[in-house]
């Protein structure tokens, strides 16, 4: 049978808290201070004292006036946790957001012609407002007219880039960012070097190498208009010689490199000689240059999702929407532009922010709706009461979640209650102080699972990648 909703209780330990030395008993606590508790003896234990504890309870002294006592205990949630019926035990390293990142590449323009995006947007704000309806934006631009009447129109793919980033970035909403980049290398000559009639080659990456050649004669000049006609000639490169002695290549494929290409130079027997700067994903911050610079060029239409936005508030956010990651989903409407090429590649998945203070304060509100009083706005404005919260919005939390159940007899029924309990605690790389102390106890506690405090100090505060994961594609930590 399936599991309620857990009753449950958020445990934020702070900078500051320190632990409670064993033998104390609950009333004696005195603020910021945490403990874990005998539920049969009411007094603190520390990890060696554990052989014959059953019920446990975890317990935190708070200062809610700023005058240094305590006001006000925060306990697990129920009266205590059995042993024999936790269910479960984990840990939860803080984990940073990523943004999706999606690319349009391998496309060609044609001049007065009307080509559209569609756009599919999902995050938690559209589903609460939407449900399960599609929420999609289509981005319709037409590029510039055609100069005569060509049997084989030209058009211009850096200014029908450039149109669609315009578009896209006007959007009101602004749900996603639109930029260019391009895989951008060069090869600059040695103005004046010796050259001996004969033949170079130029090797990018694993692609098979292209052949110069080149007269006795040649200057720098000659030379960079001959590899870059070389080049060119391969479909895999637009190459583009500055008239001096620089030749810039730019890659077919406009898909995000992990990392660069190397361009290999062998001079051979022309004793010609370069300076290489190998192909990167570079970003083109204006295109107007970019296609001026090369000729017959197409840039990458890069589109990255926006996280919903962080709201400053003086309490909590009562327009709260979670996840807030955005993921999109990119297709060409048929019949307008991207029929017959353009291809859409997920450069990078987005990965939801975990630990974060601003919804982890949003659970911290929710919990004491549940503690201290259901009624949570005021019933004239609907603005969320002020309440004294603990969780510091802007920081980054570690976590550990224990769920459990509490059973109990009373006359000829029998209770059982789903229970969890969530403690919290500032990241720090490694993890270290109160957060780690605490899971010590637990972890002589409960045996029957795996011992968590060696997992924290494995929590380093930023995004990891597991052996079969690969964190720059699944962004997964």
């Amino acid at each position: 049978m399936a599991r309620n909703n857990d009753v449950f209780t958020i445990i934020p330990l702070k900078d500051d808290t320190t632990l409670q030395a064993a033998g104390v008993a609950v009333g004696a606590m005195t603020a910021n201070k945490v403990g874990i508790f005998d539920y049969d003896t009411g007094l603190s234990i520390a990890a060696a004292g554990v052989a014959a504890v059953r019920k446990f309870f975890i317990a935190m002294a708070v200062d809610t006036t700023g005058d240094g006592l305590r006001d006000e205990i925060i306990k697990s949630a129920g009266t205590h946790i059995q042993k024999k019926n936790v269910m479960s035990y984990n840990t939860r390293c803080y984990t940073p957001g990523r943004t999706q990142i999606l690319e349009v590449v391998n496309f060609t323009a044609s001049c007065d012609t009307q080509y559209a995006l569609k756009v599919d947007i999902n995050n938690g704000e559209k589903h609460m407002n939407f449900g399960f309806s599609q929420l999609a934006k289509t981005f319709l631009v037409k590029t510039g007219c055609c100069s005569g009447c060509e049997t084989c129109p030209s058009g211009d793919c850096p200014d029908l880039v450039s149109k669609l980033i315009a578009s896209i970035n006007a959007d009101e909403d602004g749900l996603m960012v639109a930029s260019a980049t391009a895989n951008i290398g060069s090869l600059t000559f040695t103005a004046g070097s010796p050259t001996v009639a004969g033949d170079f080659t130029v090797k990018i990456g694993t692609d098979a190498a292209v052949t110069v050649t080149v007269a006795a004669a040649d200057t720098a000049v000659l030379i960079a208009a001959k590899t870059a006609a070389a080049l060119t000639a391969n479909s895999k490169y637009t190459a583009t010689s500055d008239g001096v002695s620089k030749v810039t290549i730019v890659l077919a494929d406009g898909t995000t490199l992990s990392a660069a290409k190397a361009i290999v130079f062998t001079p051979g027997s022309t004793a010609v000689t370069a300076v290489l700067v190998n192909v990167a994903t570079t970003a083109v911050a204006d295109l107007v240059v970019f296609a001026a610079d090369n000729p017959g060029a197409c840039p990458t239409l890069k589109i990255e999702s926006v996280v919903s936005a962080v709201k400053s508030y003086c309490d909590i956010n009562g327009q709260y929407y979670y996840p807030r990651d955005t993921r999109l989903t990119i297709s060409f409407p048929q019949e307008l532009g991207f029929d017959c090429n353009g291809v859409v590649k997920t450069v990078q998945e987005p990965a939801l922010q975990e630990g974060f203070g601003y919804d982890l304060a949003q659970v911290e509100y929710n919990e004491n709706g549940a503690g201290k009083s259901p009624y949570k706005v005021g019933t004239m404005a609907a603005i969320p009461f002020s309440e004294t919260q603990f969780i510091v919005k802007t920081g980054t939390y570690d976590r550990v979640d224990i769920t459990y159940d509490l059973e109990s007899t009373s006359g000829w029924l029998e209770y059982k209650n789903n229970l969890n309990t969530s403690i919290v605690f500032p990241c720090t790389d490694p993890a270290s102080g109160i957060g780690i102390e605490v899971v010590e106890i637990l972890d002589a506690l409960l045996p029957d699972f795996d011992a968590k405090a060696d997992d924290l100090v494995l929590c380093t505060c930023v995004l990891l990648a597991t052996e079969d994961q690969s964190a720059a594609e699944d962004g997964l930590g």
